[in-house]
């Protein structure tokens, strides 16, 4: 079902009589919940957009390419390192970074 992919309220109705029907429970508890938390149509209109929900998934699927095949703690560790040195090497960037900023505070 591709509920939470609804881009207009009309389609969201429709997958909930669907799921309604199909699966009372979640239904229920989907009903409680706020559709801004899960559902495409009551997002910023400007982000509804399939490029970019992919282009997050794939850039993140990319970073944690040498993660994704180990076991789940070996797979979260990594992530955590490579996010800790990643962090790392931006701050250092910003330390870095020389330019005085005064006189562009007021663009």
């Amino acid at each position: 079902m591709l509920l939470e992919l609804a881009y207009t309220l009309a389609e969201h109705n429709r997958y909930m009589k669907e799921l309604e029907k199909e699966e009372p429970k979640a239904f229920e508890w989907l009903k409680k919940l706020e559709p801004r938390q899960w559902c495409r149509y009551a997002h910023n209109p400007d982000l509804k957009c399939n490029m970019l929900l992919n282009n997050i998934r794939e850039t993140f699927n990319a970073y944690i390419k040498e993660a994704r095949d180990k076991p789940i703690i070996t797979m979260l560790e990594m992530i955590h390192i490579q996010l800790m040195k990643r962090f790392h090497n931006k701050r250092d960037g910003m330390r870095a970074y020389s330019k005085d900023t005064e006189e562009d505070r007021n663009c």
